[in-house]
């Protein structure tokens, strides 16, 4: 998804089997990841039959491979049960702060 008109990317990636989100942080093209300092991501997601809303927080993930540690890291991911077999999702960022600008109710 576009954050702000071009500024940066977030690609989201369900893995609706094992009931885990994953968030990447991008650059304006989309090319490469873009190191932000939040501690984690909270989205608001639209249950599609009945409207709710449930808040789903991704925490920020250390990589050895690439340096990232948590508060400096381009990951962040979720493990829920609700997101068992969800083969979409709809919904917004609350807010994230990338390259200094913030975001708030980025929708996807």
């Amino acid at each position: 998804m576009e954050v702000g008109n071009e500024f940066a990317h977030v690609e989201l990636v369900l893995d609706s089997a094992a009931g885990s989100l994953t968030a990447y942080v991008l650059d304006g093209e989309a090319e490469e990841s873009v190191r932000i300092k939040q501690p984690l991501v909270r989205l608001a997601i639209r249950n599609a039959p009945t409207g709710a809303i449930e808040h789903v927080e991704l925490a920020a993930r250390a990589n050895v491979l690439t340096g990232e540690t948590v508060g400096d890291t381009s990951e962040f991911s979720v493990t829920s049960p609700s997101l068992r077999g969800r083969t979409a999702l709809k919904g917004s960022i609350d807010d994230i702060t990338v390259k200094g600008e913030e975001f708030r109710g980025v929708p996807f």
